[in-house]
């Protein structure tokens, strides 16, 4: 993905002006490309475990659609199963999280920049005109010595989960990516020999979750967030359909009480009928 120019006017608004070398704009790009396919796994995953969350607490209601979260939730599998291999994807022309770690590599030295967070907000109660530069000036200097261990860390992490991201690999090829025919047993045994559970996943979208927003913000300042705020508003809606659920039950119980009454009734008057005949 390009860089959208928001960023930097949002920078200048703030009064600061975001100058960038080629390359630091275009590790800039990577991370932003990393970003936007972990946060959208991680949307993915999440909504996955609430469908099943939910499903074990609302049966009543949810086996009603229990084709839609069916396949809702394979899709939502599938789905995450293909970005997460995307950003773990060994070739070299792509721009995925190894690419990341490599150019970060190259251009340690030169994160992060001065723009990683506005020091001059902490220290606009010191009065002292060169206190408060050289306070800003320290905090600066810790907070960069601090990111720079973090990025280092990072780095040193992904080496740690090589071996999950090669098992979602091997996977993708063969059961989401490819239309090779492979039998159930080959399936079993496939999964068997490269095994991913859900926190296998769930570790691979963190980590690249983590060293992306970590590279955005060495770079612009700017702190991304891993999922929109409002997405567990699933709650909500379980809580709008339970009602309606309940609703609906309370009625039928009246329309059932409503023929009852009806069908006695009419069972009287034919009984009449039948005396008066």
């Amino acid at each position: 993905m390009k860089i959208d120019n928001h960023y930097e006017e949002h920078l200048t608004s703030q009064g600061r002006t975001l100058i960038l070398s080629e390359p630091l704009r275009n590790l800039w790009e990577i991370a932003e490309n990393i970003y936007t396919m972990a946060f959208n796994a991680n949307c993915y995953a999440h909504i996955r475990t609430l469908l099943l969350q939910k499903w074990q607490q609302h049966e009543e209601v949810l086996r009603v659609s229990g084709a839609f979260i069916h396949f809702t939730v394979n899709s939502l599998t599938t789905s995450t199963m293909i970005e997460v291999s995307k950003i773990y994807d060994t070739d070299e022309k792509s721009k995925t999280i190894y690419l990341l770690d490599k150019k970060t590599k190259l251009l340690h030295d030169s994160l992060p920049t001065s723009y990683s967070r506005p020091f001059d907000d902490v220290c606009q109660d010191v009065e002292n005109p060169e206190e408060r530069t050289s306070t800003i000036r320290q905090f600066k200097d810790a907070y960069e010595t601090s990111a720079k261990i973090d990025i280092i860390e990072l780095s040193s992490r992904l080496v740690l989960l090589d071996c999950i991201a090669q098992s979602v690999k091997k996977q993708r090829n063969k059961l989401y990516a490819h239309s090779d025919f492979i039998d159930e047993q080959q399936e079993a045994n496939l999964i068997s020999k490269y095994p991913v559970t859900m926190s296998d996943i769930n570790e691979l979208i963190d980590f690249a979750l983590d060293y992306s927003t970590s590279i955005i913000a060495s770079i612009t300042g700017l702190i991304r967030p891993k999922m929109p705020v409002n997405i567990n508003d699933f709650e909500g809606l379980m809580q709008y359909i339970l009602h309606g659920h309940a609703t609906i039950q309370e009625k039928m119980k009246e329309l059932d009480s409503e023929i009852t009454k009806n069908g006695r009734k009419d069972t009287l008057n034919a009984m009449l009928d039948e005396e008066e005949s």
